[in-house]
């Protein structure tokens, strides 16, 4: 099924609104960090049975399937091949994949050293320049904990 960029944006900013804090190892973003917190992408992808640890063990990025051609590296890499594979499982399409790096930038560029009071409110304002972007809604980032 392809998912609408609305249900994209809707999905990630839910996650991380709901779970309260960034995915990290250290000063590091990951699909899925030791404590078991996920990151915007790496949420949905983990509840659709989709998440690869190649994506991480490779620091696997949206923007590094936007940047080169398909035979440029680090793009042959495994995780660059899993991230891919997983997006498009889920219901990404390549038209998206723009929409996609915006919401993986706004959690790994959000205020992180600070609480999750603030990277929270940080990412939500980055959300809301994603959103005005791609002409979204930004309903979603308007409650605490979000009902799917």
């Amino acid at each position: 099924m392809k998912l609408t960029a609305q249900m994209i944006f809707d999905e990630c900013a839910r996650h991380v609104i709901n779970q309260g804090e960034p995915a990290m190892n250290g000063s590091t973003c990951k699909y899925l960090s030791d404590k078991g917190t996920s990151c915007a992408l790496g949420g949905p992808l983990r509840a659709a049975g989709l998440y690869a640890p190649e994506m991480d063990r490779f620091n696997a990025s949206v923007a590094g399937l936007l940047n080169g051609d398909e035979d440029s590296e680090p793009r042959k890499k495994p995780g660059y091949i899993m991230l891919r594979a997983a997006l498009k499982a889920w219901g990404v399409q390549d038209d998206d994949l723009d929409l996609v790096n915006s919401i993986q930038a706004a959690h790994d560029c959000a205020e992180h050293a600070h609480g999750s009071d603030v990277f929270l409110g940080d990412f939500k304002g980055r959300m809301r320049r994603a959103a005005a972007k791609f002409n979204l809604s930004t309903y979603v980032l308007d409650g605490e904990h979000v009902p799917a």
